[in-house]
């Protein structure tokens, strides 16, 4: 691909950015020069043309040494800039893979809680705020891309493959969260009140293990435990369930 075809595509690309558009355009003055180089050697290719021509060897001996020194040179030039405008276009094509990746295993994720929403049940809105959340910050991404600013669009989607992995754990552990909270632990209350007050009612001394306080502790940690599940935490929340 020519030069010239890279360096206009890169410049269109780098409008959004300053600091990239600067050191676009740093490049192009350079490739700028290596064309007016271009052009002096092909002045000294019709020189040394000449001095063949005219069999003058003594000017044309050192005319070759100073053409080839020439050429070197701005070859360098050329391979630098290359180079340069090869890592640049590399530099969003890696971050765009990368990010299609990241899309292809959140979607799986989702995909995931779509089929099993009712094993949720009171952590599904919450489950679904984290996933909104996710897609806000693809929406991020593309735009730090968008304006070619790879560092900020790199640390957005550093913290969507987190919140990926930590989303698919919290999956992973809320069915069965959901159920002890909802269905086992509120059964297991309401069994140890019922015989609390069958025991109550035929005088057996239970005041030394303080019961009613204990009950309550557990209904609290079971209702802390139930608002983290509500918004689809399970951090710690084994401690409440326990």
């Amino acid at each position: 691909i020519p030069l010239a075809f890279k360096l206009n595509k890169a410049q269109a690309m780098a409008r959004r950015n300053k600091d990239t558009a600067e050191q676009i355009e740093s490049y192009y003055k350079q490739y700028e020069n290596t064309q007016r180089d271009i052009d002096s050697i092909n002045d000294m290719l019709v020189e040394i043309d000449d001095d063949f021509a005219n069999h003058n060897y003594k000017s044309l001996k050192s005319l070759l040494i100073e053409t080839e020194d020439f050429i070197a040179e701005t070859e360098k030039e050329v391979t630098q800039i290359d180079k340069f405008l090869e890592q640049f276009a590399d530099k969003e094509n890696q971050q765009r893979e990368f990010s299609t990746r990241l899309k292809e295993r959140y979607l799986e994720v989702k995909m995931k809680v779509n089929e099993h929403s009712n094993s949720f049940s009171i952590a599904y809105d919450g489950v679904s705020r984290k996933l909104e959340a996710i897609e806000d910050k693809f929406s991020q991404s593309e735009e730090w891309l968008y304006a070619n600013d790879y560092v900020q669009a790199q640390n957005i989607m550093d913290e969507i493959d987190v919140d990926i992995e930590n989303i698919k754990k919290v999956c992973a552990e809320l069915p069965d969260l959901v159920k002890e909270a909802k269905g086992v632990l509120p059964v297991l209350l309401e069994e140890i009140d019922r015989q609390y007050a069958l025991a109550r009612q035929r005088g057996v001394y239970l005041a030394h293990i303080d019961i009613d306080k204990r009950i309550e502790e557990a209904k609290k940690s079971l209702n802390e435990a139930t608002k983290d599940l509500m918004n689809a935490s399970t951090d710690g929340i084994g401690e409440n369930l326990v």
